[in-house]
C-alpha cells in the first residue's frame, strides 16, 4: 500500500508541475490518493486486531479496507493504451 500511495503522490505531483494533457485537472487524482491513505490505516489497524488475536474484527477492517480501495476507482478514468 504503502508504494502504490507514493506512486499517486509522485503522478499527481509530476501533472501538477507540467501539465501533460493541457485544460485536464489533477484535482480528479485527489480522491484517489484520499481512499488510498483510507484504506492504508484500516489496513494497519487490521494487522493489529490480528496481532492482538481479534481475528473476527480484523476480517470486517479488511473487507472495509477493500470496499474503500474499491472507490478510488470511481475517481478517475483511465486512458486506453496504445503499443
Amino acid at each position: 500500500m504503502g508504494a502504490y500511495i507514493s506512486s499517486l503522490r509522485a503522478f499527481h505531483k509530476q501533472r501538477g508541475e507540467r501539465e501533460l494533457m493541457p485544460g485536464k485537472s489533477i484535482e480528479k487524482w485527489d480522491e484517489p490518493l484520499k481512499y488510498a491513505q483510507d484504506a492504508h490505516k484500516i489496513f494497519r489497524n487490521a494487522e493489529s486486531n490480528r496481532k492482538g488475536k481479534d481475528i473476527k474484527e480484523a476480517n470486517v477492517l479488511v473487507e472495509k479496507a477493500m470496499k474503500t480501495l474499491e472507490l478510488r476507482y470511481d475517481h478517475i478514468s483511465f486512458s486506453p493504451c496504445i503499443i
